[in-house]
């Protein structure tokens, strides 16, 4: 039974359906998140843009995006009912009609225009067909699973269509109190007619030679011989600086901050934070589990869940015949065998399979039952003890902050002070109920968001780096080093986060520290490390192209000269420039796996290198430099691409769709001119990031 398969393994498959999701469509910020970080107010209603000659205030674009938030959120609710009816955790996408920002919203009020313009209705009654017809396609298209038939059928009927029962249930569940029933199906009438005119632009010209480039891009593998000169190496020769030049070097990077991609003088210490994290392996507490689980227990839940998850589809005339060559009841009226005496022939014949409803045998889905009993019971088992921590620890404390601050608040309010000190966190509560709960505790130091999603963070942070929000892998969210930044991770707040190989978090935030620019005595240190950074970067340059030189003049070329010289030849594996996606992910770009973070320009590099051409590339973070060479070249040829197995008819459905998304992109271009955007327009939330601001 193919859901059987999927129940089995849906949790690696989720974290797959996941990732494809995530790619699918632009998660977007809330709509308490948009209008909580805007003043509120007439005296604040500022311009925000000017469009058709008329300015575009705070308010509009409040009022758009409420529009835009509701739809967004009434199509995902309705998707997650039916998923939920059906049993299925499958991740569902969160803003069908696009994002909330300043910059999507004044998109959206162009759009309307242009709606108006060409005559475009708000059609009620297009609006409910949409609705009952469109959200579950959305899904399968999200899941990368629209393009088979026989998966997207599968699906379909496993999820059922939506029906108007399923939309007034949606609403009378979560938005009666809210928004009025007509209000919010204008709503989403509104947006769906945006995304009418949003498709109208169509898609660019696609050329045989566009598509034999993607291949071109995904099949030919490269492979290079590289020796590397590390700008650590010379740090020893850069001598020491002036404090003129020190000075001069803090001023020209005191606004700064520190980016590892950037070569540049960056000084500015940036906004850190630091969290606890309370933790639990679930796959060890599964595989205990396991070992205790009772026959009584499978069985128990074997009868109760086989209609629902074992069923069989009836036998037909000829499956019947095929199990057993005689009709079930051609005996029936000699049950004793009196009449028709049993030959030897017949303890050769089977019986004929029984009426009734059939399932799948208990010992074929055992191990799959044990183990989804036994991962429920882990799930219970840590929400319990997480629920624990928080209700012995991060709620009584955190309620001492809220306490203190509303004292504070009404202290001010009454023209006082109103400054009484927040309690002093102390870790030790913590630490003890978890080693009472025989749960894992850890805090990070206080880190930046650079240093967290730098590609080596988890070797600072730990496991805990790889953590993505939600409580299943199936609910994958924002990463845990990029979450923990966001103005909704509150200080004292416990907020739950699982790894892909079933690690449990329940991480808070104990510490956020501003982002502001040291004086020159405190940057001091930092200033003198990225003067000789400096001079150390010229000196492992200028070292790197003196070796190229000399292995360019050299008949042996770079082998034979990193042999002479008695440096390392690093010789890389053949590596296509693109990695093809699986199905509903997006390609990516490859790296040298042998280099250290190479980066785009020196991918690109190497691909373009010829025959007996040395060259020197430094890599993304310019830590060190690489003198390269072609090593091997497999290339491709076009009877590949059009051969009966090619990938010929992939690659148009993916140049179209590029091309698609192009055509509109330029569409919007042509409709932000004739609104009179200017392209270098930068919305207030962006210009000044205020809007991302700590609450």
């Amino acid at each position: 039974m193919p859901f059987e398969t999927f129940r089995r393994y849906q949790r690696p498959m989720l974290a797959v359906f996941a990732l494809m999701a995530m790619f699918a469509f632009v998660v977007s910020d809330s709509l308490m998140n948009y209008l909580g970080s805007r003043p509120s107010g007439v005296n604040n209603d500022e311009v925000i843009a000017k469009i058709h000659g008329l300015d575009v205030k705070a308010s509009q674009i409040g009022e758009m995006a409420n529009q835009r938030a509701f739809a967004n959120d009434f199509v995902t609710k309705v998707l997650s009912l039916k998923l939920a009816t059906a049993q299925i955790g499958l991740p569902v996408p969160q803003s069908i009609f696009g994002p909330t920002d300043d910059r999507s919203i004044v998109d959206a009020l162009i759009l309307e225009k242009e709606a108006d313009r060409l005559g475009i209705p708000i059609d009620t009654e297009s609006t409910k067909t949409w609705l009952r017809e469109a959200p579950v396609q959305i899904l399968l298209q999200s899941l990368g699973l629209a393009g088979s038939e026989v998966t997207m059928r599968t699906f379909r009927d496993r999820i059922g269509a939506v029906t108007t029962a399923d939309l007034d249930a949606t609403y009378q569940t979560f938005f009666t109190t809210r928004i009025p029933d007509a209000t919010l199906l204008n709503a989403i009438g509104n947006q769906l007619r945006l995304l009418q005119v949003r498709t109208l632009g169509g898609a660019t010209e696609v050329s045989p030679l566009d598509v034999y480039e993607d291949f071109k891009s995904e099949a030919e593998t490269v492979s290079i011989n590289a020796v590397a000169f590390p700008v650590d190496a010379y740090l020893a020769k850069a001598g020491e600086p002036s404090d003129a030049d020190l000075k001069a070097l803090y001023e020209k990077g005191s606004q700064i901050e520190p980016n590892r991609t950037v070569a540049a003088p960056a000084f500015k210490i940036p906004r850190r934070v630091q969290v606890e994290a309370v933790s639990a392996d679930t796959n060890s507490i599964v595989a205990k589990l396991t070992a205790k689980m009772t026959d009584e227990k499978v069985k128990e839940a074997y009868e109760s869940r086989k209609e629902a998850d074992f069923s069989l589809p009836p036998l037909t005339p000829e499956e019947r015949l095929k199990l057993s060559p005689l009709p079930q009841d051609l005996f029936a009226g000699d049950a004793e065998s009196k009449l028709t005496p049993k030959s030897a022939a017949d303890a050769q014949t089977p019986p004929a399979p029984a009426e009734g409803p059939r399932f799948r045998p208990l010992d074929e889905v055992r191990s799959s039952l044990v183990e989804e009993l036994a991962r429920e019971q882990a799930r219970e088992e840590i929400d319990q003890k997480f629920s624990q921590v928080r209700e012995e620890v991060m709620n009584p404390f955190a309620d001492r902050i809220l306490a203190v601050e509303e004292d504070n608040e009404a202290a001010r309010d009454e023209g006082q002070p109103g400054n009484k000190p927040l309690p002093v966190y102390d870790s030790k509560p913590l630490v003890d109920t978890v080693k009472k709960l025989e749960l894992t505790y850890e805090k990070t130091g206080l880190i930046s968001k650079e240093e967290a999603t730098a590609p080596d963070a988890v070797l600072a942070l730990g496991a805990i780096a790889d953590a993505r929000l939600g409580t299943e892998i199936g609910d994958l969210g924002e990463n845990f080093t990029t979450e923990i930044f966001a103005d909704t991770f509150k200080s004292f707040d416990a907020t739950s986060f699982t790894t892909i190989i079933g690690r449990r978090y329940s991480i808070w935030k104990i510490a956020d520290e501003p982002a502001r620019v040291p004086t020159f005595d405190e940057a001091k240190p930092s200033v003198v490390a990225y003067w000789k950074l400096e001079k150390a970067r010229a000196m492992a340059q200028k070292a790197a192209q003196e070796f190229a030189d000399k292995a360019t003049k050299n008949a042996g070329g770079l082998k034979v000269e990193s042999s002479t010289a008695k440096l390392n030849l690093i010789v890389t594996a053949p590596t296509a420039k693109v990695a093809t996606g699986i199905s509903g992910l997006p390609s990516r770009e490859n790296q040298f796996a042998e280099l250290s973070e190479p980066g785009k320009a020196l991918m690109d590099a190497a691909f373009n290198l010829t025959d007996k051409q040395v060259i020197v590339q430094p890599n993304a973070t310019t830590n060190t430099y690489y003198v390269m060479s072609l090593g091997a070249r497999k290339t491709v040829t076009p009877e590949q691409l059009y051969g009966p197995t090619g990938p010929f008819l992939r690659l148009v459905r993916s140049a179209m769709a590029d091309s698609e998304m192009e055509g509109r992109e330029s569409w919007m271009k042509e409709l932000r001119k004739k609104a009179g955007l200017n392209e270098d327009w930068i919305p207030p939330s962006e210009r000044d990031n205020k809007s991302k601001k700590k609450s």
